[in-house]
């Protein structure tokens, strides 16, 4: 059955950089307060979790979702991309990206989401990672700044994307807010269109398709 999620679409791209921006700059304690103001509004405004399949169903995204475990799929997928990849390695991210294709969640063309797991490659070709997405605004920003290495001193990089057709994703990550993060298929192409600085975040507009 598809489901068309509704995902805080009257939110304007503005407003959504406002909340990215203040989320950068919060205290650990203002960030609990955001949080939880952003969870209340997502749960009368977002119905798609609802229609997530139960975590036996997909055993291949139980484990990915997970820190513990991710790490075997994105080896096997940088070594797909390097054209190395064993018949275990090829398996892994095969099954993976069936149990994504057949999800009950289909978001809906010119749906937009936030990402701070965007890989820089995605934006020459069409890599091979899996991306993740969320609709909270505090969970992009605290995705981005792990993505950073120690000792960095560049800013974080969330994107605001738009789907440029519809497409299945697999719903709720592990995590404090997890329950609003959405898996997508692998090979998708990411292209930029603007580029906005603030103070301790830089937000890049982008169109995501395959």
């Amino acid at each position: 059955m598809e489901h068309q999620p509704t995902m805080g679409s009257t939110r304007t791209s503005v407003r959504i950089r406002t909340q990215l921006a203040q989320a950068a700059l919060a205290t650990r304690e203002e960030r609990v307060r955001l949080g939880r103001a952003t969870d209340a509004v997502l749960r009368k405004s977002a119905n798609w979790h609802v229609a997530g399949r139960p975590l036996v169903e997909t055993p291949h995204f139980a484990r990915y979702r997970t820190d513990q475990h991710r790490h075997r799929y994105e080896r096997a997928l940088d070594a797909l991309g390097s054209g190395r990849a064993s018949a275990t390695e090829l398996e892994l991210v095969r099954a993976l990206s069936a149990e994504i294709a057949s999800s009950r969640v289909i978001i809906k063309a010119d749906q937009m989401l936030l990402s701070g797991d965007i890989r820089e490659g995605l934006l020459l070709d069409r890599a091979e990672s899996f991306v993740w997405a969320t609709v909270h605004p505090l969970s992009a920003v605290e995705s981005a700044e792990q993505r950073l290495p120690p000792g960095h001193s560049q800013s974080p990089i969330v994107y605001q994307f738009r789907l440029d057709q519809p497409m299945p994703a697999l719903v709720c990550r592990a995590g404090r807010h997890g329950k609003w993060d959405l898996l997508l298929p692998r090979r998708l192409r990411v292209t930029v269109t603007a580029t906005h600085q603030y103070r301790r975040l830089t937000v890049k507009e982008a169109v995501i398709g395959t």
